[in-house]
């Protein structure tokens, strides 16, 4: 059975991008082909995802330019910009990633600590796709009831 929020809205947003967009011509610049079938394979999934530019954090020679970590800080920064808030509204981080820049300690209190913020209630949640709408439902399951 799904769950009704009542209680719950999201008010504002984030994003933080790293940097000049790279469209897909260029994307062999950042990521190396695999093998010789990769070019192919690139191209199809090019023409059936839509997407036509994204964002690396690592440059052409492959060094990392921003971490998981820094990425997240400077999101979360911008979405308490566009509230109008500041670190001290916030009772609880909920996040989700892929994985991020280590193991341990989970990525939601790396993020505690690259903001510079106080105590909070945190969770990490890590899993690839799911992971994301994982950190919401808990976010959202814990301010609903």
């Amino acid at each position: 059975m799904a769950q009704l929020f009542n209680k719950v809205y999201i008010t504002a947003s984030g994003a933080f991008f790293t940097g000049d967009p790279v469209d897909n011509d260029q994307i062999d610049n950042y990521v190396a082909p695999l093998n010789a079938a990769s070019s192919r394979i690139k191209r199809r999934v090019q023409s059936e995802n839509g997407i036509q530019q994204r964002y690396y954090s690592v440059n052409p020679q492959s060094e990392t330019r921003y971490t998981c970590t820094h990425m997240a800080a400077e999101a979360a920064r911008a979405c308490l910009h566009n509230a109008g808030l500041d670190l001290s509204a916030i009772d609880m981080l909920c996040t989700g990633t892929s994985g991020g820049d280590m193991a341990m300690p989970g990525f939601a209190n790396m993020l505690q600590g690259e903001l510079g913020a106080p105590p909070w209630l945190t969770a990490s949640h890590q899993g690839v796709c799911a992971a994301g709408i994982s950190a919401l439902s808990h976010a959202a399951l814990s301010i609903e009831l």
